[in-house]
């Protein structure tokens, strides 16, 4: 009897300093057409598209799914083999994910409605004075605070885009950060929350530009970041990446604010 339990032990003896196995990976991302965006039982978007041919040249498979920007980027932080996309990579950021990419280039702007005629910003200092509609933890909202810009003070913090644009077509607000891509396709497909021709843009925010990336949080094993850092190399080598880049339309500053004209030039 006493030799079977040494037996015994001395066959899991190996197993007890075995780590665990991992979960299976899940991708989360957020609604910001057409980047990502919910499409009747699916995920669809330029960065889903990017994402999935990914994870296909390493022979991984996933079903994105869309979470409020908040949830998202903590189910990323605090749980293993949980990829999120797209995000901002920025300075309090930086050490908190593992990334991959970049993706592509984007930025914002701060918009207003077309009537607000006594709205007139040439710095973002004097945009100080107003209430602005922002996503509560994008990386953008980090910028504004950098900048002095006070939650509940200046900022209204919204769950999502379309939170924002109900609260600047009802006066709720008088701008809102958004980018002029995201406002367009929203506007044409959810008519009911406005205009598109009656919003205009008030003030390129220039310290808005990035890249956004593919991330994991550091509970992801580095295996997986370099297995996927390794898929997403590959379309970039082999011209996936600039052939889902140009089947939207998508040029290195064509979908970026910082590439629009004046306001005044944009408004028709």
């Amino acid at each position: 009897m006493i030799a079977r339990w040494l037996l015994a032990l001395l066959l899991l003896a190996p197993l007890w300093g075995a780590e665990p196995p991992s979960p299976p990976l899940t991708l989360v991302t957020e609604d910001l057409p057409p980047l990502n965006y919910s499409d009747g039982d699916k995920v669809s978007g330029i960065a889903t598209e990017i994402v999935m041919a990914t994870l296909d040249r390493v022979g991984l498979s996933a079903t994105p799914r869309v979470y409020p920007w908040a949830r998202a980027i903590s189910m990323a932080e605090q749980q293993e083999n949980v990829l999120i996309f797209c995000i901002a990579r920025t300075p309090e950021r930086e050490k908190r994910f593992q990334w991959i990419g970049p993706l592509f280039p984007f930025s914002e702007s701060l918009y207003k409605l077309k009537t607000r005629k006594d709205i007139q910003l040439t710095t973002l200092n004097e945009a100080k004075q107003y209430q602005i509609g922002v996503i509560r933890g994008y990386a953008v909202h980090e910028m504004l605070k950098r900048e002095g810009f006070v939650d509940n003070l200046h900022l209204q913090l919204a769950k999502d885009q379309e939170q924002n644009l109900r609260k600047l077509f009802s006066g709720k607000t008088d701008l809102l950060v958004g980018s002029s891509l995201d406002l367009m396709w929203r506007l044409q497909h959810t008519p009911e929350l406005g205009r598109y021709d009656d919003i205009e843009r008030a003030l390129y925010l220039e310290k808005s530009f990035t890249h956004v990336y593919m991330a994991f949080g550091l509970k992801t094993r580095p295996e997986m970041v370099e297995k996927l850092r390794h898929g997403f190399e590959q379309i970039q080598a082999d011209g996936t990446l600039d052939k889902i880049l140009s089947k939207y339309h998508y040029t290195e500053t064509s979908p970026s604010d910082h590439s629009l004209p004046p306001a005044s030039a944009t408004a028709q």
